[in-house]
């Protein structure tokens, strides 16, 4: 699957023009993902979607924030989806869903 994130990218020209070889700018954008983005202590999340013509998927985005001290990836950070959220909108969808985006817009 491409990954199409920016940030990988600018890191990769960042290496080309300071006057790495191909290869080396590919070595340090592996380097970066696999030992800081996708690194056990975040909890790496991908932004994907499809390029409808060809019929293939690609990563968009990356979002990688830290796991808190109790392991939990949402101690420390701002809960996407918070689970209560989820169940209540499976009972009543527009109920739950229409709270939030009013409280959003005020």
């Amino acid at each position: 699957m491409m990954n199409e994130d920016w940030e990988l990218g600018r890191l990769y020209w960042r290496h080309i023009d300071r006057g790495d070889s191909e290869e080396e700018a590919i070595a340090g954008v592996r380097q970066r993902f696999f030992t800081e983005v996708c690194a056990p202590t975040n909890e790496t999340s991908f932004f994907v979607g499809t390029v409808l013509g060809h019929g293939t998927w690609v990563v968009l985005g990356t979002y990688y924030p830290k796991i808190g001290k109790s392991g939990n990836p949402n101690e420390g950070n701002l809960e996407l989806f918070p689970s209560s959220d989820i169940v209540g909108a499976y009972r009543n969808p527009s109920a739950a869903w229409s709270s939030k985006i009013s409280t959003f817009l005020m």
